[in-house]
Order: structure tokens, then C-alpha cells, then sequence
């Protein structure tokens, strides 16, 4: 009856902290309009990261960019990112520094990271890297399709994953 009223959700007493909170969230999630995914780009190369910035052209994503590893790790430690697209050869800090890195934050390690990478990957590489990141890509032939495919893949694993729910920073 609340429904056809007008209410927009309903909760049942005794309120338990779950149920107010989660009404609150789907009545904040209406006003905010379309959520734009936060994508943190990290590559040493401008190239590339001008290229992932065309691609995504019109979706809803808002990219950011890291230059090198320890860039990125200082602006994760800023802001959360809600998925990463990460390069392994880079200075500073590679990416297999990036992910032990985040591996070892509680509050980092379930971001979704996905490879983007010309490098060929050795076979205990890739054996690392299958335990640790969401997808592997290769730079070359890359499409916009079959990278929006994999952004929305990952965070759509993420955001099912009951363990990385209120992780958030911001």
C-alpha cells in the first residue's frame, strides 16, 4: 500500500542499522544521477593513456593518470580508485610493485586491476599475475570494445564481491 502511495521504499521495525542504511543508498543512488566509475590509468607513456582516454570517449568513466608506479600508489592512497588499468614496465615503480603494493593494504587490495601491457609475459609472470589481477591485455590491436568489455567485467566482479563493499576512502 506504501508503494502505490508513493513511498519509495519501506522499512519494517524493529530499524536495524542494514535496512536504514541500505534505503539510504538507493534513495542516494536516484539523485545522483548516472555514477561515473573512477579509472586510474597507469603508464609512462602519454600515448597511451591519451589513447584509453579516446576510447572511453562518452562512457562513463572518469580518468585519471599516474605517470609511473609510485605516482599511482600516491594517488590511490588519495583517492580510491574504482578500477585500475595498469602498465608493468615503467620507472620508479613497476607494476608488479604496484600490485604488491595494493596486495598489502587492506583497504586497496580488492580494487579490480586489469594488465595493459606490451610486454610478453614470462610464464611465471603471468602465473603471478592470474592470482592477482583481474585481466591481462595486450597493447597491441587494442580495441575500445574489448576494453569497455573488460572494464565493466571487472568492476562487475567487484562490485558483487561482498568483502569489498564499504571499502571506499572518499
Amino acid at each position: 500500500m506504501g508503494y502505490r502511495l508513493g513511498a519509495f521504499d519501506y522499512l519494517v521495525k524493529p530499524l536495524s542499522q542494514e535496512a536504514v542504511l541500505g534505503a539510504l543508498a538507493r534513495i542516494a543512488s536516484l539523485h545522483r544521477g548516472p555514477q561515473r566509475d573512477r579509472l586510474l590509468v597507469v603508464d609512462d607513456d602519454p600515448r597511451v593513456i591519451d589513447l584509453v582516454r579516446q576510447l572511453l570517449e562518452g562512457e562513463s568513466y572518469d580518468v585519471e593518470a599516474a605517470a609511473d608506479g609510485q605516482a599511482a600508489v600516491e594517488t590511490i592512497s588519495r583517492q580510491r580508485p574504482d578500477v585500475i588499468l595498469l602498465e608493468l614496465l615503467m620507472p620508479r615503480l613497476d607494476g608488479f610493485g604496484v600490485i604488491e603494493q595494493l596486495e598489502q593494504n587492506p583497504r586497496h587490495r580488492d580494487i579490480p586491476v586489469i594488465v595493459l601491457t606490451a610486454k610478453t609475459l614470462t610464464a611465471d609472470e603471468a602465473a603471478l599475475l592470474q592470482q592477482s589481477v583481474s585481466k591481462t591485455i595486450q597493447k597491441r590491436g587494442l580495441e575500445r570494445e574489448e576494453l569497455i568489455q573488460e572494464l565493466q567485467s571487472a568492476l562487475r566482479v567487484y562490485r558483487q564481491n561482498p568483502e569489498s563493499k564499504g571499502q571506499d576512502d572518499a
